[in-house]
């Protein structure tokens, strides 16, 4: 964001106050967010984005929101509830090979409902190789049998449209429709840690692709469905564009609460959970919002 620019300096103002306010703990400084601001007669949300600083993103009123009652969702430890006579939630995974291990019999019997399964990644390095994932065959047969529902999702650093639709073309060559219970995932994610291919990609490029993945699993018989977060939301995606092709949204966020206004089916909630089954810490979280 531009330093010069009015939004960044009540952004900043903003921040100060809040950490002010309570100094003492990062937890309830952080629960004051996200902030809803008008300037201008433009509404802004200040969100908390897991940096040092919190960006204000303008709200796109043309843009799908979401109807969810989030005073009705209670957490408690890492589950929960959601007492809302519109939805139904149900409790899921998602794992990849570096959960190593899952007794998915196990994760059945401690509440989960459904797994979202990694069933391949493009490395992020020059080559972009495409690579299945190596426990996928194992996690996806021993996931059925234990009675999960089950979903998949790819794993994008995909530079064109070559590389979007050759990972389509890799979910239709290793996966029949009937397979699946839940949708087919695209997932591109930035990197941050080290330099990425995608490091300098523009925000249209990023939609297109994900678009043109979309367009073509859907062509095949599968339901798809877009990985995303308030962040890219705010600065690579065009979310309209996928809500006219009727594509939903898979959403991270690791706040107490969903920060986006705008719609998804799917909140990953937590990178942190723990799971009976898995001796790994750290497991993804996700809630199922399921209309009634």
């Amino acid at each position: 964001m531009n330093k010069g620019n009015p939004i960044f300096k009540l952004t900043l103002v903003l921040i100060t106050i809040l950490n002010f306010s309570c100094k003492t703990s990062e937890h309830i400084c952080k629960s004051q967010l996200p902030l809803n601001v008008k300037i201008n007669d433009e509404e802004y949300l200040i969100y908390d984005s897991g940096w040092s600083s919190n960006p204000a993103m303008k709200i796109n009123h043309q843009w799908e929101k979401h109807n969810f009652d989030i005073s009705k969702l209670h957490r408690k430890n890492y589950r929960y509830t959601y007492d809302d006579p519109n939805y139904k939630i149900l409790h899921g995974i998602d794992v990849s090979r570096h959960e190593k291990k899952v007794n998915f019999k196990k994760v059945k019997k401690d509440g989960f409902d459904f797994v979202i399964l990694r069933i391949a990644y493009r490395r992020y390095g020059n080559t972009g190789l495409l690579v299945k994932d190596e426990k996928f065959d194992e996690f996806f047969a021993d996931a059925k049998a234990a009675g999960l529902k089950v979903g998949v999702y790819i794993f994008s650093q995909a530079l064109n449209d070559e590389e979007a639709l050759e990972e389509a073309q890799f979910i239709i060559d290793n996966l029949k429709p009937e397979d699946l219970d839940l949708p087919v995932s695209y997932d591109p994610e930035l990197i941050g840690i080290e330099p990425a291919r995608t490091d300098n990609l523009p925000p249209e490029v990023w939609t297109r692709n994900a678009l043109l993945f979309c367009e073509k699993i859907r062509e095949a018989g599968f339901n798809p469905m877009i990985y995303s977060n308030i962040y890219f939301e705010h600065v690579y995606f065009d979310l309209k564009q996928f809500q006219d092709a009727n594509i939903p949204i898979w959403y991270a966020d690791y706040s107490e609460f969903p920060q986006t206004p705008y719609n998804f089916i799917f909140w990953q909630y937590s990178d942190r959970g723990k799971v009976k089954g898995i001796k790994r810490f750290n497991v993804d979280h996700n809630l199922w919002f399921i209309p009634l």
